[in-house]
């Protein structure tokens, strides 16, 4: 049997768990808003017995470490080093809007993907992913914009916009624009089993587009 990978992604109102055994994904997304605290256990329980996996077969578990919702990170990250400090399960973060690139790369095979999300009434996720063989690159332009509406440049390739604020974006006509999807755990798993050369670390910063 392979490694088992669980991963996790409560950043936003989707509770969203997937299961990874034998390269097959077993997934339960489902719209929880302020109640994660009380879904994220009881779906990670279900996933587990559905398929009669102890949590001590689990090898490693992933979660979205923002930005998003600072609280349903934190309680993802809260029960995650339970796990660890338990059963001695190693996890590793990685940036939402990564998974979000990753989810529509997954689903309309684009490589040049722009994030603009209205967070909050005055906060707005924005970043620039490019993928580039099976890796993403963009880290660096992940940041929050505090602006009513942004312009979006003439750039030289086709650019796909991922948006919950269509309105709030000037661009030109060249560039495709899609609703903003949710996070997948599933594309989690994706983005590790993509990059080898991920390094473990034991601290892991949360939510690091904000300053707490």
């Amino acid at each position: 049997m392979s490694k088992i990978i669980l991963s996790i992604d409560i950043s936003f109102k989707q509770c969203s768990i997937t299961l990874l055994i034998n390269k097959k994904y077993y997934n339960i997304s489902i719209i929880s808003k302020k109640k994660h605290n009380n879904n994220i256990l009881f779906i990670i329980n279900n996933i587990l017995n559905f398929k009669k996996i102890s949590i001590k077969k689990i090898k490693l578990i992933i979660f979205s470490k923002g930005p998003g919702s600072l609280t349903g990170i934190k309680i993802c990250f809260c029960i995650i080093k339970c796990f660890y400090f338990i059963y001695k399960i190693p996890y590793l973060g990685i940036s939402t809007l990564k998974i979000i690139a990753e989810q529509i790369w997954r689903k309309f095979k684009k490589k040049n993907i722009i994030i603009y999300i209205n967070y909050k009434s005055k906060i707005f996720f924005f970043s620039k992913y490019i993928k580039k063989k099976k890796k993403w690159i963009g880290k660096k332009t992940e940041k929050i914009i505090k602006k009513k509406k942004i312009e979006i440049k003439s750039l030289k390739k086709k650019w796909l916009i991922v948006t919950n604020a269509i309105k709030k974006i000037h661009f030109k006509k060249k560039y495709i624009k899609k609703k903003f999807l949710y996070p997948n755990s599933q594309d989690l798993i994706s983005i590790f089993l993509n990059n080898k050369k991920i390094n473990f670390k034991k601290k892991i910063n949360l939510n690091y587009l904000f300053k707490i």
